[in-house]
């Protein structure tokens, strides 16, 4: 009876010291396996919140049609600063005097251009500081800037290359 009991709780050899060994073994291989991918996902995760959102960065910008020029800088807030957003602060210029107006305007991941600012139609500059921001978030990791000429309601409005920035 006691060789029937040893064989039906072991691995089918007769032997039930082998059986527990073996178990053992799969889970310290799925304990390290766990705590390796654990690991991974931790450092992916630090990694990503280093480089954004907690920081702010800047760098310098320069855009520019046949009409208009914008010249300044882009701006990511860090959490808390400016909704973390994308900021443009800088110069709008109209370069001629066409009665069109000159306009620059931003925007973030997942959201069309925001509010214009205008240049005098009249030709000359106008010093703005505007950012934009994702509502739904603590910060942005995008931003697009464009300088354009407002031509009226019948012709469609004539816009630089868009100047896309990452944080």
């Amino acid at each position: 009876m006691k060789k029937f009991l040893q064989m039906s709780l072991g691995s089918g050899t007769g032997n039930s010291r082998e059986a527990p060994r073996v178990r053992q073994g799969h889970l310290r291989r799925a304990v390290i396996v766990g705590a390796l991918v654990t690991g991974a996902i931790a450092l992916g995760a630090s990694v990503a919140l280093a480089g954004n959102g907690n920081v702010t960065t800047s760098g310098s910008s320069s855009l520019a049609n046949t009409e208009a020029t914008f010249s300044g800088q882009w701006i990511f807030y860090k959490r808390g600063v400016n909704n973390g957003g994308y900021g443009y602060p800088g110069t709008v210029c109209d370069n001629y005097n066409n009665g069109y107006a000159s306009f620059v305007h931003a925007k973030t991941e997942g959201y069309g251009y925001g509010s214009r600012t205008y240049a005098p139609a009249s030709g000359g500059c106008v010093y703005e500081n505007l950012y934009v921001y994702d509502y739904q978030a603590t910060y942005v990791n995008y931003g697009n800037t464009q300088v354009c000429v407002d031509r009226g309601a019948l012709l469609s409005n004539k816009c630089s290359a868009s100047g896309r920035y990452r944080a």
